[in-house]
C-alpha cells in the first residue's frame, strides 16, 4: 500500500471518528516477506541493474527461522472500510513500485552529491 493511502486513510479516520475508537489500516492483499522481497528484487532489476549483472536476487542470504519470526503480514481493515467506507486506490503493485523508485533517487541523489 502506498504513503498516500495512508495519509487518506488517517485522514478519513480523524475527520467523523469517534474518541477512543481505533482502526487498522491495510490494503487487504496478502504477500509472504518472500515473495514481497522477490518483488522488490525484480523491481531493482529493471530500475537500477546491478554492475555485476546479477540479479538482486542473489543477494539474498536465507537464514534458519527464528521464534516469533513472521512469515508474512496480514491486516483487517474491514472495519475502516465498512464504518468510514475508506479504500485503497493505489495497488500494492503499484505502491511497492512507485517506493522502490523514490529509494532509488535518493540513493541517486546522495552519491552524486
Amino acid at each position: 500500500m502506498s504513503v498516500f493511502d495512508h495519509i487518506r486513510a488517517i485522514d478519513t479516520i480523524v475527520r467523523p471518528a469517534k474518541n477512543g475508537q481505533s482502526y487498522i489500516i491495510g490494503s487487504r492483499k496478502e504477500k509472504t516477506n518472500r515473495d514481497l522481497l522477490l518483488d522488490i528484487c525484480r523491481l531493482l532489476d529493471g530500475i537500477h541493474p546491478r554492475k555485476s549483472s546479477g540479479s538482486y536476487q542473489q543477494l539474498i542470504t536465507p537464514i534458519s527461522d527464528r521464534l516469533g519470526h513472521d512469515r508474512r503480514y496480514a491486516s483487517d481493515a474491514s472495519k475502516l472500510r465498512d464504518e468510514l467506507g475508506w479504500q485503497p486506490t493505489i495497488s500494492l503493485e503499484q505502491g511497492l513500485a512507485e517506493t522502490v523508485i523514490w529509494y532509488v533517487r535518493q540513493w541517486r541523489c546522495k552519491r552524486s552529491g
